[in-house]
């Protein structure tokens, strides 16, 4: 049996206009930057689907940005609390 014959095979090849469209990267989305946009970071909570578009450098920057806010939020506030 033929591999290019086979039923199995044609249900997993890879649609080569779409494999195209994957390998144009848009800009990254950082003010300023003209680097491939080839890192998608999430926009939010409220808009979990849609993504920021970013290059390695600034998504890391982006990352470390959230992560810094969300502990804030969830670390208590020292100042108000006294120790006995």
């Amino acid at each position: 049996m033929l591999i290019d014959t086979s039923k199995i095979f044609d249900s997993i090849r890879i649609n080569k206009k779409a494999a195209q469209e994957r390998q144009t990267a848009a800009l990254c989305e950082w003010p300023g930057c003209q680097n491939k946009g080839t890192h998608p970071a999430p926009k939010g909570r409220d808009n979990a689907r849609e993504y920021w578009h970013f290059c390695i450098n600034h998504e890391a920057q982006h990352l470390r940005h959230v992560s810094r806010s969300l502990y804030q939020q969830r670390a208590p506030d020292q100042s108000t609390t006294s120790l006995p």
